[in-house]
């Protein structure tokens, strides 16, 4: 019997954010469907335990200096998981506040809350709704504010509304939202990606998005190693 291949978390997302399917994934780290379900699930559980692991240390009175480097995190960094803990309801916008004084030279909260990404664990296809299934595209990132996609084209200033399904990784109800263009541009290959920002969404699909946020998705050096496959 072969022994197992270590799979090592940061190739693994690197794959994922690159746009390979489940079935490529598999085939790469000759994997199960039910393993790489697995694999999936135990870096969520990481990251959940990572997480923890930050708010504990943040309330535990750490400067920002020493979580950057506890977390290998730059400034803007720190900012995105700060925000992402807000956004999750596990700390309080007051609590950052508190923690620096007012000639604190860092970046303000308010100025970057829109910015951090969250990088995604998981492939998860996006559509344009009113052409859906032709037109469809890779969610690069996505954050409460808005979303980064590949492969559906569009140009600055344009007005879309998307759709992302419930697939194989991730098991929530629809979501479709409206969106404007931010920025956009087209590859070597002919491929777009583009910024969007979000304009408006109901209740219940940002209660989804907030899930698919959970569950699918890494701030900024918080990157556990998954088991062997």
């Amino acid at each position: 019997m072969s022994p197992q291949r270590t799979i090592k978390a940061s190739e693994i997302i690197r794959d994922i954010q690159s746009g390979m399917t489940g079935q490529e994934l598999m085939a790469k780290y000759q994997l199960s469907r039910e393993r790489l379900q697995g694999v999936r699930q135990h870096l969520h559980e990481k990251r959940e335990q990572r997480t923890a692991k930050i708010v504990k240390d943040f309330r535990s009175g750490l400067s920002d200096d020493q979580l950057m480097k506890s977390y290998a995190l730059s400034s803007r960094g720190l900012e995105g998981v700060f925000t992402k803990l807000v956004e999750a309801g596990l700390i309080e916008e007051a609590e950052i506040h508190a923690r620096r004084g007012p000639q604190d030279d860092r970046v303000a909260f308010e100025e970057i809350r829109g910015l951090p990404r969250n990088s995604l664990v998981v492939p998860i296809p996006i559509y344009e709704a009113s052409r859906y299934p032709e037109v469809k595209g890779k969610l690069l990132d996505v954050t409460e504010k808005g979303v980064g996609v590949r492969g559906i084209k569009t140009v600055v200033t344009e007005k879309k509304t998307l759709s992302i399904l419930p697939n194989e990784f991730v098991d929530i109800d629809p979501i479709v939202f409206e969106v404007i263009c931010r920025w956009a541009k087209k590859d070597d290959r002919g491929t777009w990606a583009a910024g969007c920002e979000i304009t408006a969404i109901s209740r219940e699909c940002m209660k989804s998005l907030r899930t698919l946020i959970q569950m699918a998705t890494f701030g900024e050096g918080i990157e556990p190693e998954p088991p062997a496959a």
